[in-house]
């Protein structure tokens, strides 16, 4: 059985803020490799790769997108 998913209260974090993938890959469930591959294979979630770096970012607003689009309705 999986985790629960928590994400961080919108109200204490700027919804941007950009996080690590380390950071990332528990907010969503996701290991850190699995981030990896899906960067490689240009699925969601999206990602900022920071200019003249090879630094890879995730903001936390792309993060809560990501999951809102999983959400199933029983409507």
């Amino acid at each position: 059985m999986s985790k629960p998913i928590t994400l961080p209260p919108s109200h204490s974090e700027p919804n941007d803020k950009l996080l690590t993938e380390k950071e990332a890959a528990p907010i969503i469930g996701l290991s850190v490799r699995t981030l990896q591959q899906r960067r490689y294979l240009a699925l969601p979630p999206r990602f900022v790769r920071l200019p003249r770096t090879r630094s890879i970012r995730y903001r936390l607003s792309d993060l809560r997108s990501y999951v809102e689009q999983g959400v199933v309705d029983f409507d």
